[in-house]
């Protein structure tokens, strides 16, 4: 997302840190009621007096004392989890054993034999390894999809024939890229309603503590740490906490920020739908201007690797019910994409506000994608009842591939709404001509979602 401007400077980081402890120790608390979790090493207040004890445990009690520990310790490796000790080896292996994709590409590249090396390298990090472990336990859903990215980014990362160092980086950066989630209110993560403005800055402000963790570490690899400064950022400049731009943004943030996407769609919306991440592969090409263009390609041609059954989205006999809704969203869509258009577009770009210009990027290069994409067009995707699909399968397979792309258009649409939303909401200094006409477009826009 490009809400950028929610987000404070990322050197303020460390004092995000303050804040997101009460959270962290919160976790610490909840799960030693689960799990036997001790003290480390002894550890000290600010006064330097003892304060938790080596080897004592912890419990329902030690909130207070917690939260006590000077920030620049809390985030240490300072608890021992001696009921489960984390196997990330054994936790790569049982989410491509269960999941049909990864079993599929194991089959032709030795999934196994790529992560024992890079496993073994994250050991030398204790640090690392304690979030992790609590992110296992605290947030198995964050922990899950952590090890999807890092699995798609160690691929992606061999596809491009890259050295060691940058292979190790790219595995230990998408291994940490979400440990500030563990500092994140969790009922903001929790939350199923919309999320508002001050939700979303909540959940960014992940991104600039654990990337002060990281930095703490010693000598984590400089080029794993700005991997996970980038992976938000994207290539079009709608991404945060910079909106750098394409050639600003390091190779490894691109492909951290690529599978981390990846693994949001997975987890978010496929996985429970019984899909594959392989059908993503439309949703990578609506999306390919945002992110590195070898990317891209690589992650598609990773994904297609497996011969997996497609998945029949409607009975034959229901077909051309199917296909008129599919035409009646596409026109509904094609509205709503026309409307943000002329409401963007029309403001000219001479205005040198570069938020707006962030939001004008956006409108145009998914342009340029669905319009790549025929979505548009009609003729080849949509009048499927005029089409030469004689096969059941292939028309099941046409259908699929409208489907999840009117999907992730939809996504495109809502998001960009309330990028402009958020913009207009905002505090920011706006040309006084150009904000009331983008207001008086935008109305048209929220008369159609209403409508």
């Amino acid at each position: 997302m490009s809400e950028s401007y929610l987000l404070s400077p990322l050197a303020e980081g460390v004092g995000y840190l303050s804040s997101g402890k009460r959270v962290y120790m919160q976790h610490v608390v909840v799960l030693c009621e689960r799990v036997t979790i001790s003290i480390a090493n002894n550890v000290l207040d600010a006064s330097g007096k003892l304060l938790l004890n080596q080897n004592e445990l912890i419990q329902s009690g030690s909130f207070f004392r917690l939260m006590q520990i000077p920030t620049e310790s809390a985030f240490s490796h300072l608890f021992n989890f001696q009921s489960k000790d984390l196997d990330l080896l054994k936790d790569f292996q049982q989410l491509i054993e269960t999941d049909p994709l990864l079993s599929a590409i194991d089959e032709t590249v030795a999934l196994n034999e790529l992560l024992v090396s890079s496993v073994s390298g994250a050991t030398l990090f204790p640090v690392l390894q304690q979030h992790l472990q609590m992110l296992s336990l605290a947030l198995p859903k964050t922990y899950s999809r952590t090890l999807y990215c890092t699995l798609l980014s160690l691929l992606i990362a061999k596809e491009m024939h890259l050295n060691e160092l940058d292979m190790n980086a790219v595995f230990l950066g998408a291994l940490g890229h979400d440990i500030g989630m563990l500092m994140v209110n969790p009922q903001v993560l929790n939350k199923e309603e919309k999320l508002n403005a001050d939700d979303w800055r909540q959940i960014q402000q992940h991104l600039p503590m654990g990337v002060a963790i990281l930095k703490s570490i010693p000598d984590f690899p400089e080029a794993a740490v700005q991997a996970v400064v980038d992976h938000h950022e994207r290539c079009d400049g709608t991404g945060y906490p910079y909106s750098k731009v394409e050639s600003e943004i390091s190779l490894l943030g691109q492909i951290l920020g690529l599978t981390d996407s990846l693994a949001a769609i997975y987890f978010n919306r496929f996985k429970y739908e019984g899909r594959s991440l392989r059908d993503a592969v439309n949703i990578i090409q609506l999306n390919q201007q945002a992110y590195l263009h070898r990317s891209v390609e690589l992650v598609s041609r990773i994904l297609t690797r497996g011969e997996l059954p497609i998945k029949n989205v409607v009975a034959e006999d229901n077909s051309a019910d199917f296909i008129h809704q599919l035409d009646q969203k596409n026109q509904y869509l094609h509205h709503w994409f026309q409307l943000l258009s002329d409401c963007l577009l029309n403001l000219g770009f001479t205005h040198g506000d570069r938020h707006l210009h962030g939001l004008q990027n956006v409108i145009i290069h998914l342009s340029t994608s669905v319009r790549g994409g025929g979505l548009f067009e009609g003729g080849t995707n949509l009048r499927l009842e005029n089409s030469q699909v004689v096969n059941a399968n292939d028309l099941a397979r046409q259908l699929e591939s409208v489907g999840v792309m009117q999907q992730e258009l939809l996504f495109h649409l809502q998001r960009l709404s309330r990028m402009i939303q958020l913009y207009l909401d905002s505090d920011d200094t706006k040309d006084p001509g150009i904000e009331t006409k983008l207001r008086s477009g935008f109305e048209k826009v929220l008369a159609l979602q209403k409508g």
